[in-house]
């Protein structure tokens, strides 16, 4: 029977440890982004606007000139257009983000809605990381 000493298995855990800790911070925190964004929609789709149309108005100007900076391309027409859709997608998370945030607060759903909704989202992060990235990967 092989048996490890104790400084090998604290080696072994500290190792396993900073293997695991950062993606599943990461992980835990993109999901619960995507639940947030989720009850967002959710509360835009059933009529509720989170925010006044002159905040979002605001927020799809200032999103649209930092898109524009971002993308300088070689030709105007396209730094408009890319920044357009830049300014639509971080405008519209950005709504859903505030709608979310909103809607859990004053109507908050069911704990085990909320552990489900969490639980799934964690592990489509941790896809959507190692697919994207390779950041689950040591």
């Amino acid at each position: 029977m092989v048996s490890l000493s104790g400084e090998r298995w604290s080696l072994i855990e500290a190792t396993l440890l900073n293997r695991v800790k950062i993606p599943l911070i990461v992980s835990i925190v993109l999901a619960l982004l995507m639940v947030t964004i989720a009850f967002g929609i959710r509360a835009i789709a059933m009529g509720r606007m989170p925010i006044p149309t002159h905040y979002l108005l605001l927020t799809l100007a200032i999103t649209f000139v930092i898109g524009t900076a971002i993308l300088n391309q070689e030709e105007d027409l396209n730094t408009i257009v890319g920044g357009g859709i830049f300014a639509v997608i971080v405008s519209f998370i950005v709504l859903s983000l505030i709608g979310g945030v909103i809607s859990i607060f004053e109507d908050p759903p069911s704990f085990n809605l909320l552990l489900s909704a969490v639980s799934v989202c964690i592990i489509v992060s941790a896809i959507m990381l190692r697919v994207f990235t390779g950041f689950t990967s040591a």
